[in-house]
This record gives structure tokens, C-alpha cells and sequence, in this order.
């Protein structure tokens, strides 16, 4: 009698082993599949900083070409003579469309920067959202 017993608590004890070393694969896997998620996540992340700090470079450099260019253009008027305040108008009005331009292109950056911040949250959200929804033996 208690032989039984013993041997039927060795195979119990046997299949529940079993069944932890299932759930412990399964787990592995999941954390594997999480962890290559992150790596992607984060090789994504780095791809789109490095597209942000290119286009603050061209920005920059368009901001110097046009200093440059107003800077000719303010000493070609000076030596011309002529008309100034109409000349000085023209200029402003160059000016004033120039510097919208930089500020669109600020902007453009500031958006995608706000965009690129936000990527990695809803995605790590998805990928939280879809373990939660997996059935408790899955996990």
C-alpha cells in the first residue's frame, strides 16, 4: 500500500517536473522573442536619430548659405548705390521668406523628433498588449 502510494507520488511528482520544464521552455521563448523585438526596436530607434541629426546638419548648413548670400547681397547693394530703401525692402521681403523657411524646416524637425519619440512606446505597447492576450500557458 504505501509502495503505491510512493510510486504514485514519484509519477506525479515526475509529470509535474515535466510540465515546469514545458513552461520554463516556453517562457525562454517568449523572453527570446521579446528581446529581438527590443533589439529592432532600438536598431529602428537609432536609424531615425541618425535621419534627425542629418536634417539638422542640412538645416544648419542651408542657415549659413543663406547668411552668406544675404551677406553678398547687402555688399553688392552698398557698392551699387542706387535706390537703398527700395533695394533694403527687397531684402527684408527675403529675409522674412527665408526665415519662414527655416522655421517650417525647424518645425518639420521638432515633429519628427515628437514622431520618433512615439514610435517605440506604441510599439512596445502592442507588443505588451499581445503577451497579455496570449493564454496563461503560452507565457
Amino acid at each position: 500500500m504505501l509502495e503505491e502510494k510512493l510510486v504514485s507520488k514519484v509519477k506525479a511528482l515526475q509529470v509535474a517536473e515535466r510540465e515546469l520544464d514545458q513552461q520554463r521552455k516556453q517562457h525562454h521563448v517568449a523572453m527570446d522573442k521579446l528581446l529581438l523585438q527590443v533589439q529592432s526596436l532600438e536598431n529602428a530607434l537609432k536609424t531615425e536619430r541618425h535621419v534627425v541629426t542629418e536634417e539638422k546638419k542640412k538645416l544648419s548648413q542651408l542657415q549659413h548659405a543663406y547668411t552668406c548670400l544675404f551677406r553678398d547681397y547687402d555688399c553688392k547693394l552698398k557698392s551699387e548705390g542706387g535706390d537703398l530703401s527700395s533695394r533694403l525692402e527687397e531684402a527684408e521681403r527675403a529675409l522674412a521668406i527665408k526665415q519662414d523657411l527655416i522655421d517650417k524646416l525647424k518645425e518639420e524637425v521638432e515633429q519628427q523628433k515628437g514622431s520618433l519619440e512615439t514610435v517605440p512606446v506604441l510599439t512596445a505597447q502592442w507588443a505588451w498588449t499581445n503577451l497579455l492576450a496570449r493564454p496563461p500557458n503560452v507565457r
